[in-house]
């Protein structure tokens, strides 16, 4: 539930970044178009893939999330329904609540730190290449962003 080491995203962000500079490189080059176009399209198109990882890896971490807490919460229902002493069930219920609203705002901070780290390595993988692209005279360039 924790991320601690978002590898996963890093990873994620990386090669989706790639793509889409390798996408947009190839498409500024075969409709040779201007810098100041290539440049547009190329920041339209990057912040467009690494908000759609943001959007992506925020809701699908919440969404696994939610369903591993009502696994547990369940597990646990079910542990306390064995304590006979009712002050004693009632103490442990409140330890419990408790419990969830830690781990529920650790979790809200792991599912945001992924989600940034995703889409931070996206831009930042898409953008690099097609700033050599656009900045270094061709063919180096178009070789180097390749």
């Amino acid at each position: 539930m924790i991320k601690r080491e978002p590898v996963l995203e890093f990873v994620a962000g990386l090669t989706d970044g790639t793509i889409t500079g390798l996408i947009v490189i190839l498409s500024a080059f075969l409709a040779s178009l201007s810098a100041q176009m290539a440049l547009f399209a190329a920041v339209l198109t990057v912040t467009a893939a690494a908000v759609s990882n943001f959007s992506s890896f925020m809701l699908g971490g919440k969404t696994e999330d939610v369903a591993d807490l009502l696994v547990l919460k369940a597990l646990m229902d079910y542990s306390l329904r064995d304590i006979p002493d009712k002050e004693e069930r009632i103490k442990s219920l409140k330890i419990i609540k408790h419990l969830f609203a830690i781990l529920g705002s650790e979790i809200t901070k792991s599912n945001l730190l992924a989600a940034l780290v995703c889409s931070a390595t996206t831009f930042l993988a898409g953008i690099i290449p097609i700033a050599a692209f656009l900045t270094l005279p061709q063919p180096f360039g178009f070789i180097l962003a390749a």
